[in-house]
């Protein structure tokens, strides 16, 4: 069974001008490729609909998640970012994997090999996160960042 995963893009104003882009595993960016050439085509700003929201992350300012017909979330993606209250931390690193346990404020979301991201609060203490981090492990990376909007639609839709 193949999947596919429409991405419908209108002319912003006129929603029943509509052009139905398919996308196909292995042919990423193609929503990118319909957005450019409808942008000149009509000078009017595409309207992007899609369950790729790595995609929508990367293209659009302004995102609208609904679930069952109705509104869950809606903004401009960073403010919709700054007011969630958890952070994640990105760690990546040569050795043992960093000892979490003494940190209440750290849950480990994902471990991959050499890969951890915690979620923390805003107000975690990060040089502890750090110092912990490095008691034995070389660090390679350490990204601290707001969630992103797969995050976000599940906490929206979950609520």
């Amino acid at each position: 069974m193949r999947a596919v995963t429409e991405a419908g893009v209108a002319r912003a104003g006129n929603p029943s001008d509509l052009q139905a882009c398919r996308r196909w595993p292995g042919s990423a960016g193609i929503l990118y490729r319909c957005c450019a050439e409808l942008i000149p085509e009509r000078r009017a700003p595409p309207v992007p609909a899609s369950h790729q929201l790595d995609l929508v992350e990367d293209l659009c300012q302004d995102v609208v998640i609904i679930e069952d017909g109705r509104v869950v979330l809606s903004g401009e993606l960073a403010e919709l970012r700054a007011k969630v209250p958890q952070r994640f931390v990105d760690i990546r690193y040569r050795g043992p994997a960093p000892d979490w346990s003494g940190l209440a404020s750290v849950t480990v979301i994902q471990v991959r090999d050499g890969q951890e991201r915690l979620r923390v609060g805003r107000d975690t203490d990060l040089a502890a996160v750090l110092a912990t981090a490095l008691n034995g492990t070389d660090i390679v990376s350490f990204t601290y960042q707001p969630p992103t909007l797969p995050e976000l639609f599940r906490q929206a839709v979950a609520a």
